[in-house]
C-alpha cells in the first residue's frame, strides 16, 4: 500500500499536463464560424479577413508555457515529500496553473470574438488536472494531521 497518495494524484496532473501538450484535444466549437468544427487547447484561431473568413491555426505559446509550468511544478512537488508545507505551497501553485489552463483559452477567445461557443467532451481532460490537484491538497492534509498525531504520542 503506498503511504503517500498524493504522490499518485501528482503524476496525474503531470499525465493530463502532457497529454494536453502533445495531443490535439478539441474542447469547444464555435457557433458562427462552420469552417472551424472545433477548438483546440493550445491553438490560437485568427480570423484573415471578415469577408472570407477563413480561420488560420497557429500555436498560443502562452498556453504552452502555462501547460510546461503546470507539468514540472506537479513533478517537481512529488519531491517535496519530506517538506509538506513546501508541497502544499507547490500543490496549491498547482490549483492556481490548472485553473488558468481552464479559463485562458475562454478569454482568449472572448476578447478576440464575440462568439457563441459550445463546450465539447474533451474539455473533462482539462479539469482533470484541477480535480488531481484539489486530491493532493486533500491528501497532504491528511498526512500532515497524522504526523502530527504521531508526534503528540511520543
Amino acid at each position: 500500500m503506498i503511504q503517500r497518495v498524493q504522490t499518485l494524484f501528482l503524476f496525474g496532473i503531470f499525465v493530463c499536463g502532457l497529454l494536453l501538450i502533445f495531443i490535439n484535444i478539441p474542447y469547444a466549437q464555435i457557433q458562427g464560424f462552420p469552417e472551424i468544427n472545433s477548438l483546440s487547447l493550445g491553438t490560437k484561431y485568427q480570423i484573415s479577413s471578415s469577408a472570407t473568413g477563413e480561420a488560420i491555426k497557429t500555436p498560443e505559446l502562452y498556453y504552452m508555457l502555462l501547460l510546461g509550468s503546470l507539468c514540472l511544478i506537479s513533478f517537481l512537488s512529488v519531491f517535496f515529500f519530506k517538506n509538506l508545507d513546501l508541497q502544499r505551497k507547490a500543490v496549491r501553485l498547482t490549483t492556481l496553473f490548472s485553473l488558468l489552463v481552464l479559463i485562458y483559452p475562454f478569454i482568449n477567445i472572448s476578447i478576440i470574438e464575440r462568439t457563441e461557443l459550445r463546450i465539447l467532451p474533451g474539455f473533462a481532460l482539462a479539469l482533470l488536472p484541477l480535480l488531481f490537484a484539489l486530491l493532493a491538497l486533500r491528501a497532504i492534509r491528511r498526512d500532515k494531521a497524522l504526523l502530527a498525531s504521531m508526534n503528540r504520542i511520543r
